[in-house]
């Protein structure tokens, strides 16, 4: 009959599955045995569900990064429909410098009149 103690086969089953055994089997008869079988399953449980919430954690900071690019990326749409305005905006206005001294460099050339509007209406 084989000798063995409980918590030194747990404790090898333990290193062995961080050594990346999947499962440990020991085939022994009698109550010890059972006792045994239902020990190791229990840790071959617990280690899997460890597994599980590594991996849970994973997928969360995975979700988080998605989400915060997500944001990332409609903050960049505003950005850049923010400079598309911006550059229709920079443009020579009409009552810039040009358009206010342009009669003077071109003879012939009609002054700015100041009560015609910038953006007439188109409707």
């Amino acid at each position: 009959s084989l000798l063995f103690r409980t918590d030194e086969v747990l404790k090898l089953q333990r290193c062995l599955h961080a050594a990346g055994a999947t499962h440990v089997i020991v085939k022994l008869g009698g109550r010890a045995g059972l006792r045994l079988a239902v020990a190791m399953a229990l840790i071959q449980e617990e280690i899997r569900q460890d597994g599980l919430r590594a991996l849970n954690k994973q997928l969360r900071g995975l979700q988080d990064r998605v989400i915060a690019s997500a944001g990332l990326e409609e903050q960049l749409v505003e950005l850049q429909q923010h400079l598309a305005s911006s550059k229709n905006q920079c443009g020579e206005p009409n009552e810039g410098l040009f358009w206010q001294s342009v009669h003077k460099v071109f003879r012939g050339f009609p002054a700015l009149d100041s009560d015609l509007t910038s953006s007439p209406d188109t409707t």
